[in-house]
C-alpha cells in the first residue's frame, strides 16, 4: 500500500508539536511518511491497531531498510520517529529503542562541517566592517550564547537593560524552553544606541517587510492596498503607485501606532541576519571567508558562519571554569538539562546566583572595554597585514640562507673526511 503525501493524523501531529515556519516541521513530515512506507500502514489509526509486539516487529523492519543511510539520516530518522510514538503515549521501553541503534551499529552522528572558533581579536577584525546593526546583533549573540535565530524573535520586553538580562519566552527559544541569559556592559550600551537608531531605520521600513504583514494578519489586522499617488514611468506613461494600508475594527492605523506594534528587538529575519553575517566575512578577508569545499555540500559551508558566535561565547566561558550546569541552563543545550533546570526558572534566588556567576566571568566575553568607533580602521588593518605579509618573506629567505650555509658545511666536512 503506498501512503498519500498528505495524512491528517500527521498534520494535526506536526501543527500541535511544531512551528509552522521552521524547518524542522517538514523534515519531521518526511521521517514519519518514510516509516509509514516502509512498514506499509496507512497512519490513520494506527496505534489502535497494532499491540506493542506488533509496533517493535514494525520498528525493526524499519531500522532494518534504513540501514545502508548514512548514520545522521539514520539519527534523524529513529530521532522522529521515537518523539511521534512518545508523543502518541505508545510505551516502547529504552532498551527496545537502545536495540535498535545497535542493529545499525548507529554511532552518534556528527556534524561533517570544519568549523572555526573565533578568539577576540577575531570579532574584533570581523566586526570592524560592520554598522551599529550589525554590530549590536552579532556582539549580542556572542555574548548571551543566543542562536540568530532566537535573537531576531525577541521583543523589548524581553530584556531587561538595568540587570542586563534576557528572558526567552518558550515560544522563542529553541525546543520551545523557557530560560534567560545576560549580556556585558558594552553590549548594553549598543542595545541604547540602537533603540533610537532602529526607530529611525524602520520608518521608511514599518509596513513593506512581508514578515510584518504576515504578523499583523495573524493578529486580527485587516491588510488593504490603496492608491497612493501617480508618477510618470520610464516610458513617460502616468501610473499609480499603491501602499498598504493597515485598518484594526474599521480604523485606519497611522504610521506612529504601526512602529508601536512591532516591537522586535531587531526587526528583521534570521536570513537577513545571516546575509548580514556572511557579508562581514567577505569584508574581513582571509582566513574568515575560507569555506568549507566538501562535496557532499550542495553549497560551500563558511567555516566561521554565524553559529561561532554561539561557538565563542561557550569556549570562552568555559575556558574561564564557568560553572558547567549555570552554563548548560543559560545556553539552552537541550542534551545537557536534567532536572535542575526546573529550579532555575522563575526563582529569584537562582537567577541572582546565576547572574552573578555571569557577571564574575564576563571579563572573558568583553570583545571592547570601551565600545569604540571603528571606521577608518579598515586601512590600518591592510598595513599590517602587508607588513606581517613582508616579514614572512624576510623570514622565508633567512632559512633558505641557512640552510644554504648548513649545506656547505656538510659538504665542507665530506671532502675533509674524503682527504683524510
Amino acid at each position: 500500500m503506498k501512503t498519500k503525501n498528505k495524512s491528517k493524523t500527521i498534520e494535526d501531529y506536526l501543527n500541535k508539536y511544531y512551528r509552522s515556519t521552521t524547518g524542522t516541521k517538514k523534515s519531521t513530515r518526511w521521517c514519519i511518511l518514510k516509516y509509514f512506507k516502509i512498514v506499509n500502514e496507512n497512519p490513520e489509526g494506527y496505534f489502535k491497531k497494532y499491540d506493542t509486539k506488533t509496533l517493535k516487529d514494525h520498528l525493526f523492519k524499519f531500522i532494518e531498510a534504513i540501514e545502508n543511510k548514512p548514520p545522521r539520516t539514520q539519527t534523524n530518522l529513529l530521532s522522529s520517529i521515537k518523539k511521534y510514538f512518545d508523543r502518541n503515549d505508545i510505551e516502547i521501553k529504552p532498551s527496545v529503542w537502545e536495540d535498535l541503534k545497535i542493529r545499525n551499529n548507529l554511532k552518534r552522528a556528527r556534524s561533517i562541517t570544519k568549523k572555526a572558533t573565533p578568539t577576540i581579536q577575531d570579532l574584533k577584525t570581523i566586526l570592524s566592517y560592520s554598522n551599529l546593526k550589525q554590530k549590536t546583533l552579532f556582539l549580542f549573540c556572542a555574548t548571551t550564547g543566543l542562536r540568530i535565530g532566537e535573537a531576531v524573535k525577541l521583543t523589548f520586553n524581553d530584556i531587561d537593560m538595568e540587570k542586563r538580562k534576557v528572558d526567552i519566552r518558550g515560544e522563542t527559544g529553541k525546543f520551545d524552553i523557557q530560560r534567560y541569559t545576560f549580556f556585558t556592559p558594552e553590549v548594553k550600551e549598543l542595545l541604547e544606541n540602537w533603540e533610537k537608531e532602529r526607530l529611525r531605520l524602520l520608518q521608511g521600513k514599518h509596513i513593506k517587510s512581508l514578515y510584518v504583514r504576515q504578523m499583523l494578519e495573524k493578529q486580527g489586522y485587516n491588510i488593504k492596498m490603496q492608491p497612493s499617488h501617480k508618477e510618470k514611468n520610464r516610458d513617460s506613461k502616468e501610473v499609480t503607485r499603491y501602499k498598504y494600508v493597515v485598518f484594526k475594527d474599521g480604523k485606519k492605523l497611522t504610521k506612529d501606532e504601526l512602529l508601536k506594534i512591532d516591537n522586535r528587538l531587531f526587526p528583521f529575519t534570521d536570513k537577513n541576519a545571516c546575509a548580514m553575517w556572511v557579508s562581514l566575512l567577505e569584508k574581513a578577508g582571509s582566513p574568515y571567508n575560507q569555506r568549507d569545499e566538501n562535496s557532499k555540500f550542495k553549497k560551500p559551508r563558511y567555516m566561521y558562519n554565524q553559529h561561532c558566535l554561539r561557538r565563542f561565547w561557550y569556549t570562552q566561558l568555559s575556558a574561564s571554569r564557568f560553572n558547567n550546569e549555570y552554563m548548560n541552563f543559560i545556553g539552552g543545550h537541550m542534551s545537557e538539562l536534567d532536572s535542575s533546570y526546573i529550579r532555575f526558572v522563575d526563582n529569584s534566588m537562582w537567577i541572582n546566583k546565576i547572574k552573578g556567576e555571569y557577571d564574575e566571568h564576563m571579563d572573558c566575553l568583553m570583545v571592547y572595554e570601551n565600545v569604540p568607533d571603528l571606521s577608518g580602521v579598515h586601512g590600518e588593518l591592510d598595513d599590517v597585514r602587508s607588513e606581517n605579509k613582508n616579514l614572512q618573506q624576510q623570514l622565508n629567505d633567512l632559512r633558505m640562507e641557512m640552510l644554504e650555509i648548513k649545506m656547505k658545511q656538510v659538504q665542507e666536512l665530506q671532502r675533509k673526511e674524503q682527504n683524510k
